[in-house]
């Protein structure tokens, strides 16, 4: 099994029964900060737009994923850094393009196949498993589900494509 290291992926989406969409969704920054990520077919032209950075947060397995790399610091001023985020930790909530970024564990289940959940908050479900899925729509949510393993086949799941 591949291991996750920090850098550029595009992250398609592939849904809880395993199948892909035909064209590929690719969760892509559309309408730019504080908007929700959607999932959308690959776009030639938003291919900036479906590059995602990969970078360790606090824990060994969880990670932030941010619209860029690495930014230079300037001497007394952080740089603002953009990516997923998420205000509250359940049902429904969008994943949205913002600065306040969420902590994300990602699980490998298979070759370049990972789950992505939030790290659980307060207002979590108590023993939910909250992963990172679409809507109906498109829109990236939080999907709560009840005590299962991250390879149940309910469970959405994201294949993580290097960007070379």
């Amino acid at each position: 099994m591949d291991s996750l290291t920090e850098g550029p992926y595009r992250l398609r989406y592939v849904g809880p029964d395993g199948t892909e969409d035909a064209a590929g969704l690719y969760a892509t920054r559309v309408d730019g900060v504080g908007n929700p990520i959607t999932a959308i077919p690959s776009d030639p032209s938003l291919l900036d737009s479906e590059n995602w950075w990969f970078a360790k947060a606090f824990t060994n397995d969880h990670w932030f994923i941010l619209a860029q790399g690495p930014l230079p610091k300037i001497a007394g001023i952080g740089p603002v850094r953009l990516g997923f985020s998420n205000g509250v930790v359940k049902q429904g909530t969008p994943i949205v393009y913002a600065a306040g970024l969420g902590d994300y564990k990602i699980t490998p289940v298979a070759n370049n196949l990972y789950t992505i959940s939030a790290a659980t908050n307060s207002e979590s479900t108590p023993s939910a498993n909250n992963y990172i899925g679409k809507s109906l729509s498109g829109i990236l949510e939080i999907q709560e589900f009840s005590a299962q393993t991250s390879d149940s086949p309910s469970i959405p799941k994201w294949c993580f494509e290097k960007v070379q």
